[in-house]
């Protein structure tokens, strides 16, 4: 599977930086963009969906507790968007949460395609990519 973009979403910067330079060592440079609440994320997808001519594949990090739009409400307002335009987009839940109630919320949405836990080191990053069978090099 082949990825034009890779979009972080979660409130902590620091964490986000660190994800950002592993995915760039595995090859995605120039290709993460970061956003550190639910709401703006969805602004720059509803840009995108105004965009006829739209063919890109995009993975979507997100984590579920944030402050302002959290990963939950984020997840409610992307289903709204028009089903073939959904199907350009790859969801992976990226959590502190490790109860399997919000694992199995969070995987009943139909745009979810994995959940794991934090952290998110570089195995992990890894062990995403292989699973969702990314094409991708070490730096």
């Amino acid at each position: 599977m082949e990825f034009s973009e890779i979009v972080l979403i979660d409130d902590d910067k620091l964490y986000t930086e660190v994800v950002k330079r592993r995915l760039c060592g595995f090859g995605f440079r120039n290709k993460v963009r970061i956003f550190l609440d639910g709401s703006p994320a969805i602004d720059y997808i509803r840009s995108l969906s105004n965009n006829l001519n739209f063919q890109e594949t995009i993975l979507i990090l997100l984590d579920l507790k944030m402050p302002v739009m959290d990963g939950w409400a984020f997840l409610d307002e992307f289903g709204k968007f028009d089903y073939h335009f959904k199907e350009r987009f790859k969801i992976v839940v990226i959590t502190n949460f490790i109860g399997m109630e919000q694992r199995n919320r969070a995987v009943s949405y139909k745009e979810v395609i994995g959940y794991y836990h934090k952290p998110f080191n570089k195995t992990s990053v890894r062990g995403i990519l292989e699973d969702l069978k990314v094409s991708f090099y070490e730096e």
